[in-house]
């Protein structure tokens, strides 16, 4: 058996193995000087100095990555130009006549805008004026530190703690008279603390047991004064200011000045001698988080004082002061019936009811001895005017007998089985023990 011989094949170099020569073939020899051909030309080209920059290729490119944050950083530039823009209008015109109002996406901290006098100002400021302007009509209400030669207070005793408020009151006139709902005892005694923390003495409390306001008399004089709002200037959806007994300001929305609660049909019957209505908030805002507080319209007059659950409405009380002024007593005025108005009456059968479009049906009979009892109105009576005043939504019968004077005269136009009947009444005062 012949031996076996290894052979090594390189194709780089010739070699003698084993005394066996191998060589490189025709075609890798060829293969070989082409390649080195293609590197020489390539290092040849960029080597040269002398070619223009359009023609030397790029070693490195931007590619579709480098496009993109080239693209991304001008977007941004544009939306913030765009914002920009934006903010500094009111109101924006798009095509096909689409408008777009740029106030009701602006944030309600800070960037709220509020139209007052013209003058357009942010909610912040709105609210540092009115505090300011409000700061010397409003009284906070303490029980007063009584001190005697059985007693003694420390120096921090002395002090009147805004946690010891027990409610807001506003000055009616100048001649110190104070107005607020908080729950004074009889028997105790209470101090107001002006806004610039001066220590006001109570002298009087007259109490309306109606609405539950007591009016304070204090002995101080030529002093600023709050107006009161009328039922025009609550407008459903009003935006107006809230403040609570620690004087912070909050705004909140009206939702209906004259709103009743209503539980049960019995809840729609209405008297001419008190009043049954209230000024409702907004769902979100709750009136137990307020108590005693005091509710106020962008100009600065006076919407409601807070009591318990309900905002008594500022345009039940404008005569009150007048009677206090003159009587030195809180009264009311006594006609002496109950009505249903026309406008909540809905579903009646009767021919006489069903096509009334406005006015009040008397309910039940006028109670006994009564300026209407004496005048002769009877049960089912519609009035349907008073003094020439069309009775509907813009005038209501409460209002028009409890701004009238104990003598003063009324006129009700009324119908009667279809029959038209005027009557001139003469109003009185009521007496305590109906009140």
């Amino acid at each position: 058996m012949s031996e076996k011989k290894k052979i090594v094949i390189n194709i780089e170099e010739k070699e003698n193995v084993d005394g066996v020569n191998i060589k490189k073939s025709s075609r890798s020899q060829s293969l070989e000087k082409h390649q080195h051909k293609v590197s020489d030309h390539i290092d040849d080209f960029y080597n040269k100095k002398e070619f223009n920059s359009i023609d030397r290729p790029q070693s490195k490119g931007l590619g579709w990555g480098g496009v993109l944050i080239i693209a991304i950083i001008f977007g941004l530039i544009a939306g913030f130009i765009s914002t920009i823009f934006i903010l500094q209008r009111q109101e924006i015109e798009l095509p096909f006549g689409i408008k777009i109002d740029t106030r009701e996406f602006s944030s309600n901290q800070g960037q709220k805008v509020i139209e007052e006098k013209n003058i357009t100002i942010t909610s912040e400021d709105y609210l540092i004026n009115l505090r300011t302007e409000l700061q010397g009509k409003i009284v906070r209400i303490f029980p007063a530190k009584i001190v005697s030669s059985d007693t003694s207070l420390s120096f921090l005793e002395q002090i009147y703690a805004p946690w010891q408020t027990l409610g807001l009151g506003v000055i009616l006139s100048s001649d110190g008279w104070l107005m607020t709902t908080v729950n004074l005892k009889e028997g105790e005694n209470y101090i107001a603390l002006s806004g610039n923390n001066k220590i006001l003495s109570i002298e009087q409390v007259i109490s309306d047991p109606i609405s539950n306001v007591n009016f304070l008399k204090i002995a101080d004089q030529d002093l600023p004064f709050i107006t009161l709002a009328k039922a025009k200037e609550a407008l459903p959806g009003t935006t107006v200011v809230i403040f609570d007994k620690f004087r912070n300001l909050y705004s909140v929305k009206i939702s209906n000045p004259t709103a009743i609660t209503v539980h049960k049909t019995e809840d729609l019957v209405r008297s001419a001698d008190n009043f049954s209505d209230y000024l409702h908030l907004d769902k979100e805002t709750s009136i137990l988080s307020f108590p005693n507080g005091l509710l106020f319209n962008p100009e600065g007059s006076l919407l409601g004082l807070v009591s318990n659950d309900k905002v008594i409405s500022a345009w039940h009380l404008p005569n009150c002061l007048n009677y206090i002024s003159e009587k030195g007593k809180m009264i009311r005025l006594h006609l002496g019936i109950d009505y249903i108005e026309v406008n909540e009456a809905s579903g009646i059968l009767n021919p006489y009811f069903k096509d009334l479009t406005y006015g009040v049906i008397v309910y039940g009979a006028p109670l006994s001895g009564s300026p209407a009892d004496e005048a002769g109105l009877k049960n089912a009576d519609v009035i349907i005017k008073v003094d020439g005043l069309i009775l509907g939504s813009e005038q209501n019968l409460t209002y028009l007998v409890q701004e009238k004077f104990p003598g003063d005269q009324i006129n009700l136009t009324v119908l009667r089985q279809g029959k038209e009947i005027e009557f001139n009444i003469i109003l009185e005062e009521k007496e305590e023990k109906e009140i």
